[in-house]
């Protein structure tokens, strides 16, 4: 492949693969560490890459790859504040924004303690506007399986938060 064309390629994508990154690692520095470790390993390796699928699912099979590599050996965990989510809101009721403060971390507390797996492909579908069939060249899973996975991870999402507001009623 041509310096320039992976040139790029890389500058293209290279936002989104951060945000995955970020998605999984949840934290800036190693989101940052690992998109730096995909695109050195593909610089280095540039002559002898062979793209089947597109360039996209490649890379962010690459950048999901890397991630689950830096958890297995850093084990450690983060956590993820919400402030760039509520950044957008514009309330100025602070009980309303209390609320929706704590309804937000609930469902981040969800999301976390969904598999990894399942978080990642709600990721790509949710934040990253993916399609079924983007999000299974990048898993290698069928496209039926991510339909499946992806409604059963927001039936499981909508269930907690049921519950969880069923109990606030009673209390």
């Amino acid at each position: 492949m041509k310096e320039c064309d992976l040139q790029t390629v890389l500058y293209q994508y290279k936002d989104q693969l951060y945000r995955f990154a970020f998605s999984i690692v949840k934290n800036e520095q190693d989101a940052q560490d690992v998109l730096q470790d995909v695109m050195v390993k593909m610089w280095t390796n540039r002559d002898h890459i062979a793209i089947t699928t597109g360039w996209k699912s490649y890379l962010m099979q690459a950048v999901r790859n890397k991630c689950l590599d830096y958890i297995k050996r850093h084990s450690r965990t983060n956590e993820t504040s919400l402030t760039e989510e509520l950044q957008f809101i514009d309330e100025n009721d602070l009980s309303y924004q209390q609320d929706v403060e704590e309804e937000l971390a609930f469902v981040e507390q969800i999301i976390e303690k969904l598999p990894e797996r399942e978080r990642s492909i709600l990721y790509l579908k949710e934040y990253e506007m993916m399609d079924y069939e983007q999000i299974a060249g990048i898993t290698r899973l069928s496209v039926a399986n991510i339909r499946t996975i992806i409604s059963r991870t927001r039936k499981t999402i909508k269930q907690e938060l049921q519950a969880k507001t069923e109990c606030a009623k009673s209390v």
